[in-house]
């Protein structure tokens, strides 16, 4: 494993890496001029995507951490919107399943 830095015209990645692909412990920030401008994710990475704990944040304020599968936010974890209250719960492949705590 090696640690290194990306930089693309749509995002900066700096953080670990094996066989050329995000692997391990890094940091994402969106900076292409789209929708997802200003998205930013902390934490563990697998083959490229986001896997394991991690932290992410939207412009809008919306946050979530917690465990990450294949991509997808798996597992326990808190999805926080800058209108509301914070969702602690149970995620499968992205969407709130089970019984929520508020």
């Amino acid at each position: 494993m090696c640690f290194g830095e990306i930089i693309t015209k749509k995002y900066k990645y700096i953080g670990e890496f094996k066989k050329n692909m995000k692997h391990g412990k890094g940091k994402y920030t969106h900076i292409g001029n789209d929708k997802f401008k200003g998205y930013k994710y902390v934490g563990q990475y697998f083959k490229n995507k986001r896997h394991g704990y991690g932290k992410a944040g939207w412009p809008n304020g919306q946050k979530f951490s917690g465990e990450y599968l294949n991509g997808n936010p798996n597992g326990f974890g808190v999805d926080s919107y800058f209108y509301g209250h914070p969702y602690q719960g149970i995620l499968l492949h992205g969407k709130r399943a089970g019984e929520p705590k508020y």
